[in-house]
Formats: C-alpha cells, structure tokens, sequence
C-alpha cells in the first residue's frame, strides 16, 4: 500500500496539469470568433431594428469574420474596469470594441495594428467662457469627467493630474460623461469628434471643444496575452481588407464626407 501511494504521489507531480485551450485552437475548432462588444454609439451599439450590432467597429468585426469563413459571436459586453482580465481568462476570443490602448492595457493584452483613428478633443460647456486655452483646465478649482478604464482616465493622469474628478463607471456610456459637464457636475471631458457631433445634432451649443485634437486614438482590436497566432491571422486579413479597400467602405457608410475617421493608408505610394 505504501509504494502503490507513492507511486500515486509521483504521478501527481510528473504528469503534466492539463493545458489551458489558447483562444486560436477555439477558433479554429469551432469555427466561431467570439467578440466582447462595447455600448458606446455611434462607433458600436445595437440597432434595434435591424436586431443586430452596428457601428464601424461592428462592422469591421463581421466583415473580418466573413472573410475567414468564421461566425461572428457577439458574447458578452465588456466592463472597462474588468475586461482585460475577462479577455486573458477566455470570457471572449477577441476584444471587438475599438481596443483604445494604452500603455496600461498594452501590458496585458495583444493589439493588432489600427484600422483608423479618431481626433480626441477637449469639450466644456457651451456657455463656458473661463477657458481660453487647454492650459487653463489643468487646475484644483476645475473638475473633469471620467470613466473608470477608459481614455479620459488616462488622460487625466498625464495631462489634468491638478484638476478634480467626477468618475462615471466602466460600464456607463459616453452620454454620461456629457451630461456630467452640461449639468456642471464637471467642468469638462474629452470626446472623440463623432460623439460630441452626434450629441450636438439635437444639443445644438450645449458643448463646443476647446482647442487642436488632445490625442489621435487608434482603433484597432485586442487579444489576450500570448494570443500571437490568433493576433497575426486576424491582422493578415485587416491589412487585406485595408489593400481592397473593404475597410474604407466601411467607413464611407458611416462618414460619407470623411470629416470624423483619419484613414490608416496601405504602405505603398500610388
């Protein structure tokens, strides 16, 4: 009996712990990519009519899906506050919502190279005259709305460090970092230009930017850490898409005049 539960014990330790499926075997097992998605319109939400994601984002996701003859699963939306950790234990194959990385977020998690960027700005209250310059906003006595996980806490640590802070939950919506300034909860945020022109269309005056582009956000999309195949199979295919042009139709469908989304042009000269 002693040397059978020795025998055991050895075993325990030699044979190895059962491996951990990689997100690239799931996808090529089940022939499906499963993406966690974002609420955050215009860029990607729910179109309640069609029954369906829209949004650049969404239908780059499909697009990129289609192409690699896989289904598209929409699994599950992500919380900025927790969806790098929800990526790396496999909750989804793929983070499908823009990426918006990071320094931060670049430690944990795999970007693809971005499909195009979008201007950042400086918004305050439409009636707002304290401000004349971005300079202005970095002080104790002004607030700045953020949301937990997202850009604008990011650019509150390098740019407003002096300033205060309303934060809006990782799962709240860009609308509530809005009506946070326009109720004066908070001095100021900072919106990509095709929110702040979507809230404005039926707003019209209640925020104006202040200012030249804070930052160019690049939107792409993420994969958990050590995910490189999976990372280059799909980056393979969006530099396709790129050099046929599937990608600036996508995004014609939704900025016919190109004023709101920088195009990413293919690395060859005409």
């Amino acid at each position: 009996m002693r040397i059978l539960l020795t025998v055991i014990t050895m075993l325990i330790f030699v044979l190895p712990a059962h491996a951990k499926q990689s997100a690239y075997d799931r996808v090529m097992e089940t022939g499906q990519i499963r993406c966690g998605f974002l609420t955050w319109p215009p860029m990607q939400y729910e179109d309640l009519n069609m029954g369906e994601m829209a949004g650049p984002i969404s239908d780059y996701a499909a697009a990129l899906a289609e192409a690699l003859n896989f289904e598209l699963v929409w699994a599950e939306e992500l919380n900025l506050s927790t969806y790098l950790a929800d990526l790396n234990a496999g909750r989804y194959d793929v983070e499908c919502a823009g990426g918006w990385p990071t320094p931060e977020r670049a430690k944990r998690v795999i970007y693809l190279q971005p499909v195009f960027f979008v201007p950042y700005y400086i918004y305050v209250r439409g009636d707002d005259a304290r401000f004349d310059a971005i300079a202005d906003l970095n002080a104790e006595n002004v607030t700045m709305a953020i949301m937990d996980g997202e850009n604008t806490s990011q650019l509150r640590d390098h740019m407003f460090e002096d300033t205060q802070s309303v934060e809006v939950p990782g799962n709240g919506q860009v609308s509530d970092l809005i009506l946070s300034v326009t109720t004066g909860k908070a001095d100021f945020t900072a919106l990509d230009t095709l929110s702040a022109h979507q809230f404005l269309e039926n707003n019209q005056g209640e925020i104006k930017p202040i200012g030249a582009p804070v930052h160019m956000i690049p939107i792409s999309l993420s994969v958990a850490q050590g995910e490189v195949a999976l990372k280059e199979m799909l980056e393979t295919t969006t530099n396709l898409m790129l050099y046929n042009g599937e990608i600036d139709r996508i995004l014609d469908k939704y900025d016919p005049e190109r004023k709101f989304y920088k195009r990413r042009q293919p690395a060859f000269e005409e």
